[in-house]
């Protein structure tokens, strides 16, 4: 066992600076337009279950870059990223699965991985979440949550939340109002552990 374990650790020092100058030289490849390096160097990776690796594999099959376009191969690579905890995976899932691209459409889904992603405070997750609470898709329709995503959408810069806050903003009654923007600062004030899910 003792042998085991100093052969793993071993194994771990000396594949890490490797992994990494990998990392670089791809996103290098990956700038350069060199595709297909990119192609054959990280997919083993994404093979063997780096959550990153899937993730820009199909970032690669959504936009058709050194591969034809095809957003279902994306979405496969993106479920196997999200299984492995990543926000970024989340994200894009929740969206195809909000339109229905390339999966079959299912705002019950969408709307929990969004909800799940925008727990890692990025502002497209914000924003979907607002779209999201404004139409009642994939969860009730609620305008001061609505307001409060856009809200927050808009403090981290994002100007189309701040359009969308300020249009919610002309309909809601003073009260309501006043709650959204209480959420929100309740919400960004606990790194959203207290945002009303």
């Amino acid at each position: 066992m003792l042998k085991l374990s100093l052969f793993l650790c071993a194994f771990l020092c000396v594949f890490q600076p490797c992994f990494a100058q990998d990392w670089e030289r791809w996103e290098q490849a990956y700038r350069d337009a060199d595709f297909a390096l990119v192609l054959n160097e990280m997919t083993p990776y994404a093979e063997a279950g780096d959550a990153e690796a899937q993730f820009r594999l199909g970032n690669m099959h959504f936009y058709g870059r050194g591969v034809p376009k095809d957003v279902g191969k994306a979405a496969e690579w993106w479920k196997l990223s999200a299984e492995r905890e990543n926000p970024k995976a989340w994200l894009r899932l929740a969206k195809l699965y909000y339109d229905g691209d390339g999966v079959k459409k299912d705002v019950f889904e969408a709307f929990e991985l969004a909800r799940k992603a925008a727990r890692e405070g990025k502002i497209a997750d914000h924003y979907l979440l607002g779209d999201m609470y404004e139409e009642g898709a994939g969860t009730y329709q609620n305008y001061v949550s609505a307001y409060m995503w856009f809200n927050i959408s808009c403090a981290k810069g994002a100007s189309l939340g701040c359009l969308r806050r300020d249009e919610i903003a002309k309909v809601l009654p003073v009260g309501l109002l006043t709650q959204g923007q209480e959420l929100t600062v309740r919400c960004l004030e606990t790194d959203y552990a207290d945002c009303r899910w």
